[in-house]
């Protein structure tokens, strides 16, 4: 017997990795930074959070776009420390507010966003910083708070022009991450300002329903629902949101799916209905509330 698990796929994985890159793994410990020959004098005071040390070395009118080994400029590593006051003065220092770093191309405002500092995001905003600039994987800066949950960012960022439905290399949307990790607030507010939620996302080409049902999220899927979404739409196996909530016996998402309008005897790439998934898997009750649908 074949069971469906939950099908994020490699690429949530891999945002997964690359948004505790932005929030973490770009900051080697103490003893590594001090051992880095790339690192200059400013860029110790800026990763370290040495506010004189940083202003003191700004009076030597130092190279504010050098850049250590891992393509990181002073500036890059203020943001990614989160020291919002080192990060203003090298913002009014001149520095380059679109630098993008070398490992990942993250720009200081999709650090900035990942951890959901809203005021550093504003000055970055205010001294030129590109909205809508990508990392190396295509990723946004409102792609990074939707990631990581952070609301306000992500409101500051679509009032300020993100554009909503911006996709990464592999197709994932802002609202297709909220979804996926039950950010029920982000949901609504990106649903509110226009997001499409019938974008199919990701190598396996589901819709934030789909993947807000394959994870058991109801609150999202209920919000979802309340803007339209469609339940008819099947990823590249052919599996229909419903599928997905049946063959793992998620009760009250088949329930608000049922509701919904979604069928359940229509078949997936290899045949099998809702109601298949549903008995194969022995949810009974399942199958009794999909049978009493239709007797409705």
């Amino acid at each position: 017997m074949r069971h469906k698990t939950i099908g994020i796929g490699i690429a949530l994985a891999l945002a997964l990795l690359l948004g505790q890159a932005a929030g973490g793994f770009l900051r080697p410990c103490a003893g590594a930074v001090a051992a880095d020959p790339s690192m200059t004098a400013l860029m110790l005071a800026a990763k370290t959070g040495d506010y004189h040390a940083l202003v003191r070395e700004l009076g030597k009118n130092p190279d504010l776009e050098a850049t250590n080994s891992d393509g990181d400029t002073p500036l890059l590593l203020a943001v990614g420390e989160g020291h919002m006051l080192l990060a203003t003065t090298l913002i009014e220092a001149g520095a380059n507010v679109n630098a993008q770093d070398g490992r990942y191309g993250f720009s200081p405002l999709m650090l900035a966003a990942s951890q959901g500092i809203v005021p550093l995001m504003q000055k970055l905003v205010q001294s030129g910083a590109q909205i809508n600039a990508r990392s190396i994987r295509g990723q946004s800066a409102l792609y990074l708070a939707a990631f990581k949950g952070h609301y306000e960012a992500a409101e500051f960022l679509i009032n300020a022009g993100a554009e909503i439905n911006a996709r990464d290399e592999v197709g994932q949307t802002p609202l297709y991450l909220a979804a996926a990790y039950g950010h029920n607030n982000l949901v609504s507010l990106l649903l509110t300002k226009g997001a499409d939620p019938n974008i199919l996302s990701g190598p396996e080409k589901k819709t934030p329903l789909i993947i807000a049902s394959a994870a058991n999220q109801a609150q999202t899927v209920q919000k979802l629902l309340e803007h339209r979404t469609s339940v008819h739409l099947a990823d590249n196996d052919g599996m229909t949101a419903l599928m997905w909530a049946a063959s793992q016996g998620f009760y009250e998402i088949c329930r608000m799916l049922l509701m919904a309008g979604a069928s359940f005897d229509i078949p997936d790439n290899e045949g099998r209905s809702a109601l298949a998934w549903a008995a194969q898997n022995g949810h009974g009750e399942i199958v009794a509330l999909m049978l009493g649908s239709s007797s409705r």
